[in-house]
């Protein structure tokens, strides 16, 4: 595989990858790039284009479609981008499977009869009859109780629902589109998710990526989110940068509440600034590093070798401590761990020298 370096020629501002300044260094997918005030992301492969190919794909098709990911990717996101583009005249419909209360979920998809139990005053729709003609998104999938699954595998299998409390099959013209944030086929493998249901979702599948491999995509999301609530939203460089370099636990739902906290606290701000993300998520903001200079302890010159030889040395000078190196080179434990894995260079947190000096010997060695 092609290997990049990236080198800075003697600037006045510096460059920076990661957060930490360099002389020069190579570069890998996902690494953040800042030259004085311009901002990028070197990516290998663009995560966003494989995904509007799978929707192009998906959306010309009546297949059902499983979508895995973590919570907060943007399952239902690409599920509705998909019912957009395949033209399908009903509605788009979602559920989330862990919402409704067990015993109501029959219910809740097929609808039910007048009188079918207790408080059923009304006959009701279900999602499946609402949904006719569009797309039904059952989200969580992963997480329907099993005694329920076959219910849900006879409306696949037969297009067709018995309301609860009813007589007869009734026709229905529906794409499911399934999604969870379990690794569904190992669920399979456990017994807790029937196979057959498992291969009727299954026919097309994907995954979205989480937002911490999109980091291409961290700013523009920002500018949409921003957009929603002001017309003219901007920020500077050092916040833009701190955003990047962030690993969103929480994914995309975390950055939308944050980018709407950050308005709601400045709605007179033009544009936002590194210290108003410091009023609400410190840890975020420290992600950029608050000094400029280059580090003394810097694992970015010289060739790879050399480079890999100084992070051991570095992290031999704190006995193996991952968080006290980070903090020596005015940066976040994450981005250790990224040259960490950058070099193959095992670590374990902590002051055990013993231990880390034999694991850094053996990194050395490979």
């Amino acid at each position: 595989m092609t290997r990049f370096r990236i080198r800075d020629l003697g600037s006045h501002n510096g460059t920076k990858v990661n957060g930490i300044r360099i002389t020069s260094v190579p570069i890998a997918h996902g690494d953040v790039i800042r030259a004085g005030d311009s901002l990028l992301v070197y990516c290998e492969q663009v995560a966003q284009r494989h995904s509007n190919l799978f929707v192009r794909r998906a959306a010309r098709s009546d297949l059902h479609v499983l979508i895995l990911g973590e919570s907060g990717v943007g399952k239902e996101v690409m599920a509705r981008k998909i019912h957009d583009a395949s033209g399908r005249t009903g509605p788009f419909v979602a559920i989330n499977c862990t919402a409704v209360p067990r015993d109501l979920l029959v219910s809740e998809l097929c609808g039910h009869v007048r009188g079918a139990f207790s408080g059923a005053q009304q006959a009701r729709d279900g999602l499946f009859l609402s949904a006719r003609g569009g797309t039904l998104m059952l989200d969580e999938i992963g997480d329907m109780a099993l005694d329920l699954q076959p219910v849900l595998l006879r409306i696949l299998e037969t297009r067709t629902v018995r309301p609860v409390g009813g007589d007869r099959e009734l026709p229905v013209d529906v794409r499911v589109i399934a999604a969870t944030n379990s690794a569904l086929r190992d669920v399979v493998e456990t017994g807790k998710f029937r196979r057959d249901l498992y291969a009727r979702l299954a026919q097309l599948v994907t995954e979205v990526q989480p937002l911490r491999a999109r980091r291409e995509e961290i700013l523009d999301l920002s500018c949409e989110f921003g957009s929603k609530g002001k017309v003219n939203f901007a920020m500077d460089a050092d916040l833009a940068e701190a955003l990047v370099l962030w690993d969103w636990p929480f994914n995309v739902r975390e950055l939308r509440s944050l980018i709407k906290a950050m308005q709601v606290s400045h709605e007179d701000r033009s544009t936002l600034h590194l210290d108003d993300l410091s009023e609400l998520r410190t840890d975020i903001a420290c992600a950029v590093p608050s000094s400029r200079a280059p580090v003394e302890t810097s694992v970015s010159s010289g060739d790879t070798l050399a480079d890999r030889s100084r992070l051991v040395e570095a992290l031999r000078s704190v006995d193996g401590n991952v968080a006290a190196l980070a903090r020596k080179l005015g940066t976040s434990r994450s981005h250790v761990y990224r040259w960490l894995k950058r070099w193959d260079i095992p670590a374990q947190e902590g002051s055990a020298t013993a231990d880390t000096g034999s694991n850094f010997q053996s990194g050395l060695a490979k």
